[in-house]
């Protein structure tokens, strides 16, 4: 977990095989290394770990992370296959199998199965902004267990359909999700407006998917120059501990990204 947070993915996956071969019944430790493989985009790895470890247990949320990074892998009918189980028999998870289901149909150009899923998101999804934006955070913030960029995508497009005049703290989660999902030059628009306020904890959210978005683009000079008054950045003294946390973790995984 240390390696993790120290975005030094080669050391902690050399800790995970070993914890793998000295516990070789654990599904702990095989569960984390599935994530960190399909954080390090192995998917065929990740699917077999994630096989090995829904093989012993029943977990649903996982369940619908291996579909994703089946569609990952473009194995389509799978993940197809996957999220119609989920949908069945997942309480708490059909309207986000819909949403997983319906990038696959439109990955096999199946355009009205793919159109039905998406009505269906839509229309069983919750219209709150403040709910949809902390469940897309969750699918695409620091934590790589949780990670699920295309997920979220529809999210944010649920969002959008709203056409509310968002606030910085979702345009801060809408610029994530466009990183996430490589599209770096879309994060950096949308994030920018942020900067207005340097005293804000928004502000260091923002900067931190700017610098990671620069490092993307190759764009050295503003991701360094970004990185420099992140690194030079105060947070106040009210600032919740949660959201320091998660800002140290995005910055460092900026200052990775720039090396």
């Amino acid at each position: 977990m240390i390696s993790i947070d120290r975005r030094d993915w080669q050391e902690a996956l050399e800790r995970l095989d070993r914890s793998c071969k000295l516990l070789p019944d654990a599904i702990t430790p095989r569960q984390w290394r599935a994530y960190l493989l399909a954080e390090m985009r192995r998917w065929p790895e990740a699917i077999a770990d994630a096989d090995w470890v829904l093989d012993r247990i029943t977990d649903s949320r996982f369940r619908l992370l291996r579909a994703e990074w089946l569609y990952h892998n473009e194995d389509f009918a799978r993940s197809i296959e996957e999220c119609t189980w989920l949908i069945a028999n997942g309480p708490g998870f059909v309207t986000a199998s819909h949403d997983v289901r319906h990038v696959n149909h439109a990955a096999l150009g199946h355009e009205s199965e793919a159109n039905a899923d998406r009505s269906l998101f839509f229309k069983n999804s919750n219209s709150d902004e403040k709910s949809l934006n902390s469940l897309a955070y969750w699918m695409v913030g620091a934590d790589i267990s949780l990670r699920q960029p295309k997920l979220a995508s529809l999210y944010i497009e649920k969002m959008l359909s709203l056409q509310m005049d968002f606030s910085p703290i979702v345009r801060d989660t809408i610029g994530l999700v466009y990183f996430r999902n490589g599209e770096y030059s879309r994060a950096i628009e949308t994030l920018t407006p942020n900067l207005t306020d340097p005293t804000n904890e928004l502000f260091a959210y923002a900067l931190s998917v700017i610098v990671m978005s620069a490092a993307k683009l190759q764009d050295r000079s503003t991701s360094e120059k970004c990185l420099l008054e992140l690194e030079n950045w105060q947070p106040s003294k009210d600032l919740k501990l949660m959201s320091l946390i998660e800002i140290e973790k995005l910055r460092s995984e900026g200052k990775s990204l720039c090396k």
